[in-house]
């Protein structure tokens, strides 16, 4: 596992289909957390300037920095979500003995449906690319592809 999230922060190397997948798992529930804490912050926010008091704070002092708060949390938090993304995705792309570069095509229209396929659906190339070992071959070196 320790090893599995080092990877997630790395875009060197390949990246099998089996560890992409659960990756994006990953960063779901990560951007659903971080969305739940948000929101929270918002609702709490709210709560706030209805009540009456604010332990001994005013409520506009409270309110105000939960307003600069949560907006930049879920900035953060979601930033940190597009580059774990990117980053699973230039690793596929690597398995796929494509330059990492390709992942630009996901801000075209059409473009990012193709690579949406490519990355999560076709099986990496065999054996040694330019961009490292065959990681299914990783995980049985015992196979005699």
């Amino acid at each position: 596992m320790k090893q599995f999230l080092r990877e997630l922060h790395t875009s060197t190397g390949r990246l099998n289909r089996k560890k992409f997948w659960l990756g994006i798992i990953a960063i779901i529930v990560m951007y659903a957390i971080v969305a739940a804490i948000t929101m929270t912050l918002v609702f709490l926010e709210d709560d706030l300037l209805m009540s009456s008091s604010c332990l001994g704070f005013s409520q506009l002092d409270i309110c105000s920095l939960l307003g600069i708060i949560w907006p930049i949390l879920f900035s953060l938090g979601l930033f940190y979500v597009l580059y774990l993304r990117t980053v699973l995705s230039i690793k596929r792309l690597h398995d796929l003995d494509k330059s990492g570069w390709w992942v630009l095509l996901s801000l075209v229209p059409i473009a990012n449906i193709y690579i949406f396929i490519i990355t999560g659906f076709i099986k990496g190339t065999r054996g040694i690319n330019p961009y490292g070992p065959d990681p299914l071959r990783e995980l049985d070196p015992l196979d005699s592809r």
